[in-house]
């Protein structure tokens, strides 16, 4: 499809920041390459563009999600997605960084994302289905499938890396504080 044929942007990605997050991290799948340059580059400039407004939105998301899910360092049968310091909160400190107001995730909060990523795939294998909660009867074994010695050193390792990504996070949110005065 020729560049003057294309349809304006969408409205949708600037109506609802649950969107505009996920399109943040678009990737090429399959047909044009240049259609997938042009959400991410019309995203991009759009969540620049309204930065002050999008981050008070993320906070306010950020802190709903928290307050429904709790802490994943805290919890017994932590969400490891939606939990405070889970992997939406990892998703969160990229989407800060793309506002151009704070740096992205430094070395020990992508190693504490990656974490929770393997400890969300070794939960995938053991339960055979998608799943984010990681339930008391699963842990022994996801553990296992980790290399890890039981549920209890599951837990630690996976809470250590809730409060890393917990903290990069609010220093982020922090920051983009500081710069919008």
């Amino acid at each position: 499809m020729p560049c003057a044929a294309r349809p304006k942007r969408a409205r949708w990605p600037r109506q609802d920041v649950r969107v505009a997050l996920g399109l943040l991290h678009a990737r090429h799948v399959a047909g044009d390459p240049g259609l997938t340059s042009d959400l991410r580059a019309g995203v991009l400039a759009d969540w620049r563009s309204g930065a002050r407004t999008r981050l008070a939105e993320l906070q306010a998301l950020h802190e709903e999600r928290a307050g429904r899910s709790g802490e994943l360092a805290f919890l017994l049968e932590p969400d490891l997605k939606e939990a405070r310091g889970g992997l939406r909160d990892a998703e969160a400190i990229y989407a800060v960084a793309a506002a151009w107001v704070a740096p992205g995730p430094g070395p020990r909060a992508r190693a504490a994302q990656e974490a929770i990523m393997d400890a969300r795939h070794a939960l995938h294998e053991v339960t055979g289905r998608a799943s984010d909660r990681l339930v008391l009867q699963e842990q022994d074994e996801v553990a296992r499938v980790l290399r890890l010695a039981d549920a209890d050193a599951l837990l630690c390792h996976l809470a250590g890396a809730g409060r890393t990504i917990a903290y990069s996070l609010d220093q982020s949110l922090r920051q983009a504080q500081r710069s919008r005065g």
